[in-house]
């Protein structure tokens, strides 16, 4: 968990308007990444904010049914980075190929209709896409590629490649690698399965059988 780290006990403990402004908090209007670069964020309020806006997932880089732009692509590879166009600077899902002998990595796009591949050697390095009038911006080499080099696949897009080396995975997943489906906790059956018929679950290279998981899923749920 990077929200709040190393900030103290005074900043659970006073009003968050008090801490503004800080990375933590916001007022744009702007898509950012999120600080695992897993997902794209805004700026909002939520029921827990006490009227400061924080950044809020917009839509996460393995799966989304959103209309993406021309340059994105959604996979287990993809990772969050900005990009520029004419009404300024905002965030986007690229897939990243990391060349671990020189610590680069390629930004690619290859499904057949719009191709391209871009090298990036250092951070903030430009990337002009043509035709598009989009210019994309490369993180630092070594953060991107130390996170895939330390958990292989960026723990499948299912968790977070955390500073040890191991994955934190999400919700439903388990693992080393985050690839076991898991299901769901007792208390939150109901919800749960709701979220896993409408198919919002990721289940490529699973090592397990997503279909029998579920089965047993809604037995427990009958019973």
């Amino acid at each position: 968990m990077s929200w709040g780290k190393n900030r103290g006990c005074s900043f659970l403990e006073s009003a968050c308007y008090s801490h503004s402004p800080a990375p933590e908090f916001c007022n744009d209007t702007f898509l950012s990444c999120s600080t695992d670069t897993k997902s794209v964020t805004f700026c909002a309020s939520t029921l827990f904010s006490n009227n400061c806006k924080m950044r809020a997932l917009k839509y996460d880089c393995l799966n989304t049914d959103k209309t993406l732009e021309v340059f994105e692509t959604v996979s287990a590879e993809s990772q969050c980075h900005y990009y520029k166009n004419t009404h300024g600077t905002t965030a986007g899902c690229v897939k990243t190929r990391c060349d671990y002998e020189q610590m680069k990595y390629h930004i690619v796009k290859d499904d057949g209709q719009y191709t391209f591949d871009f090298l990036c050697e250092y951070k903030n390095q430009e990337h002009i896409i043509p035709n598009f009038g989009f210019t994309v911006l490369c993180e630092d080499p070594k953060v991107i590629c130390t996170k895939k080099l330390e958990c292989p696949n960026n723990c499948n897009g299912r968790g977070i490649c955390m500073d040890n080396g191991k994955c934190l995975c999400d919700t439903f997943y388990d693992g080393d690698l985050c690839g076991r489906f898991i299901g769901c906790k007792e208390d939150a059956l109901s919800i749960c399965s709701q979220i896993l018929e409408a198919q919002s679950v990721d289940t490529s290279t699973l090592s397990n059988d997503y279909a029998s998981a579920l089965r047993q899923l809604k037995e427990a749920q009958t019973r």
